[in-house]
């Protein structure tokens, strides 16, 4: 138990930092003034983010590292989630349900934010350890929509790192590399299907191109991001 808290310590603490609260987020990746780059503790070589003529391109060479939304929002009034992506590779030997190979080209988070008024008693002693050892609270937990290397035939993959991730395959495989796609998904809808719990009213977006487990190689893109009430 103890070690399994050390590593939930380790992976949420990436996801902290300070941001700002919005009703709605429209991201067309003109900049990247309204994101930051958190790398994961010993990972040697990071992801590289880049925006070019309104869109991201994710670079990912043995590499890992997050890239997170600085606004937060209510799911609860805003709870559609719509982007467009594409993926010019798979991770040839990336497989999410083992936990020495979850690497993936492309993952975008919502992050759902510690809050007391939906936190049950285990969550709260959670949020006392952590801000003694850290000064900060992590996130309850997190969802993250994926383009999985395999069909895996499955709504949802929980991550081998941690139970406090779900991963929910939206695209996979190589047959429509190259192709952007356009998603649209609720978030709500999603929550309770991987936690089907209260959701906290505070969460923010964050992004992920890895390839550092499987020594690797990703490219992948994301032409925008909205988070809307419908």
């Amino acid at each position: 138990m103890l070690k399994q808290l050390a590593l939930f310590g380790i992976i949420m603490t990436v996801f902290m930092g300070s941001v700002k609260a919005e009703n709605t987020v429209h991201e067309p990746f003109n900049s990247l003034d309204n994101w930051e780059t958190s790398p994961f503790p010993s990972v040697q070589n990071q992801t590289d983010y880049t925006n070019k003529n309104g869109v991201l391109v994710c670079s990912s060479n043995a590499s890992s590292s997050l890239l997170k939304h600085k606004i937060t929002f209510d799911p609860n009034e805003t709870p559609i989630i719509t982007w467009k992506w594409k993926v010019d590779n798979t991770i040839e030997f990336g497989n999410v349900k083992k936990k020495e190979l979850e690497d993936l080209p492309i993952r975008l988070y919502v992050v759902f934010d510690y809050e007391e008024s939906v936190a049950n008693w285990f969550d709260r002693i959670l949020a006392k350890i952590f801000k003694k050892l850290y000064g900060e609270i992590p996130p309850r937990d997190s969802i993250a929509y994926i383009w999985a290397n395999l069909d895996h035939k499955q709504n949802f993959i929980r991550s081998e790192y941690t139970n406090k991730l779900a991963m929910i395959p939206v695209d996979f495989g190589k047959d429509e590399l190259g192709t952007w796609k356009v998603h649209s998904r609720n978030i709500l809808d999603d929550y309770k299907m991987t936690f089907d719990r209260k959701v906290s009213p505070k969460a923010t977006l964050a992004i992920l191109s890895d390839s550092e487990n499987t020594d690797g190689t990703a490219k992948a893109y994301i032409d925008y991001v909205t988070i809307s009430a419908e």
